[in-house]
């Protein structure tokens, strides 16, 4: 059976389908072409995995194929959480679009991805909720290394 999947496949894509959305990278054929497969928090993984297998991979096991990819999503779903969890809290200044300084807190064990969402849609209105949300990532990527450099 041809099913790869590779932990790297969260794709940080100009819009989001939603915060709590998980994109796995599934090859598909024998030339390594791979299209993702993705659940949100109110898809019903199971039922998604069967769709997907029988559309992509017509020629699998397709019991086989779908336990595969229920099995993948929750073993992502649970290093999410885990890695939340690990994620001291910290705060940091943003500049408004008016140039006012704004505190963005992440609250330890929280979702980074659904506070930045909710702060960019307060914050951010005017701009597209995807790209603020990733930008607001990457500022606090930054925040955790300066924090963690300041600390050895």
């Amino acid at each position: 059976m041809l099913l790869a999947v590779s932990g790297n496949g969260i794709n940080s894509d100009a819009e989001y389908l939603d915060v709590e959305t998980v994109r796995i990278p599934v090859q598909v054929d024998q030339a390594g072409t791979s299209i993702y497969f993705a659940v949100s928090a109110n898809d019903d993984v199971a039922i998604a995995a069967v769709r997907f297998c029988s559309t992509h991979l017509p020629g699998t096991d397709q019991k086989e194929c779908a336990q595969q990819l229920v099995s993948q999503i929750s073993i992502m779903k649970g290093l999410r959480d885990e890695a939340q969890q690990a994620l001291p809290g910290i705060s940091f200044v943003v500049r408004s679009p008016s140039g006012a300084e704004l505190r963005f807190v992440h609250e330890e064990g929280a979702n980074p991805a659904v506070e930045a969402q909710s702060f960019c849609r307060v914050h951010y209105e005017s701009v597209p909720s995807g790209k603020c949300v990733e930008a607001m990532l990457k500022n606090m990527q930054r925040a955790f290394v300066e924090v963690q450099s300041a600390d050895t």
